[in-house]
């Protein structure tokens, strides 16, 4: 399980305001840290997670699609809205979050045909001849 400490610098380093070795810039940080708990809420409104994400025990499966999805959604605020490859990045990482949200949570339910849909059957027989 990771942090929003270890997520925010990932996006950092994503967004490549962190080069190796420089330190992390306190408004970079607080900047990120502010839009973390507003951009979890909108993947749960928007029902790309079902359950909401705490920031002290982010899923390790959820950590690189989370990273690439708030990279590119404060990607204006970097100076970088017009990059693609943030944008294209950003997409698959909803669609991917959607795909971890909704594996093996099925609803158990069994396959039912509506009876206004099936077939009304005669009450007689046929007589079948040679």
């Amino acid at each position: 399980m990771a942090t929003s400490e270890e997520l925010v610098t990932a996006v950092l380093e994503r967004l490549e305001e962190v080069g190796t070795g420089q330190p992390i810039a306190n408004e970079d940080t607080q900047k990120v840290s502010k839009a973390l708990p507003r951009l979890f809420r909108f993947l749960l409104d928007t029902n790309a997670v079902l359950q909401p994400i705490e920031p002290s025990d982010i899923d390790d499966a959820q950590f690189f699609p989370l990273r690439s999805f708030i990279a590119w959604k404060l990607a204006g605020d970097f100076g970088l809205a017009a990059n693609a490859a943030l944008v294209a990045e950003g997409a698959q990482a909803v669609e991917d979050l959607k795909t971890l949200a909704r594996i093996n949570r099925g609803t158990r339910d069994r396959l039912r045909v509506d009876p206004a849909l099936m077939i009304r059957r005669r009450r007689g027989y046929f007589r079948i001849s040679n």
